[in-house]
């Protein structure tokens, strides 16, 4: 059997658990849940003291969560810069934008089941997308180039 390199394994355990835990909406506790069983079995099978493991892959999500914060930062910074919006709308975005991160994480710590936490989901998108379309914001306009699926139209009706 090959060996691997810890951090090999803890890369391939973040990126399978991220994919995981990006491919649909479930509660807190069925992600706590299969995230944990996959530290637990990448531990025992490749003797990674476990606690190290969830230390680890922990540290990275972070990261990736400020590096995307940082590259939405800068993307809005950008659209400033070229008249798209004002300072003011980019604050104004910036705080709705984690008001509605913040009322998602608090949904699904709930203890609504998939459908409703979908639901309400939704219902944030909308009034999102109100309050955007009341302060003059383009949300097409801010969407990065490289955003999955931009122009599509089968997306537009979705926010």
């Amino acid at each position: 059997m090959k060996k691997y390199s810890k951090s090999m394994l803890i890369m391939g355990v973040a990126t399978v658990s991220s994919v995981a835990l990006v491919a649909g909406v479930s509660s807190a506790q069925d992600q706590t849940s299969r995230q944990s069983d996959l530290i637990d079995k990448v531990s025992q099978s490749h003797n990674i003291d476990r606690e190290e493991l969830e230390s680890t892959f922990n540290e990275f999500r972070e990261e990736k969560k400020a590096e995307r914060g940082a590259k939405r930062q800068e993307f809005l910074q950008s659209k400033v810069d070229d008249g798209t919006i004002t300072s003011e709308q980019k604050d104004m975005l910036e705080s709705r934008e984690s008001e509605m991160k913040e009322a998602i994480n608090m949904l699904k710590e709930s203890d609504a089941n998939r459908e409703e936490i979908k639901s309400k989901i939704k219902e944030l998108k909308v009034e999102f997308k109100t309050w955007a379309e009341e302060q003059g914001i383009d949300l097409e306009e801010l969407r990065p180039e490289d955003a999955p699926n931009k122009g599509r139209r089968h997306l537009k009706n979705r926010l």
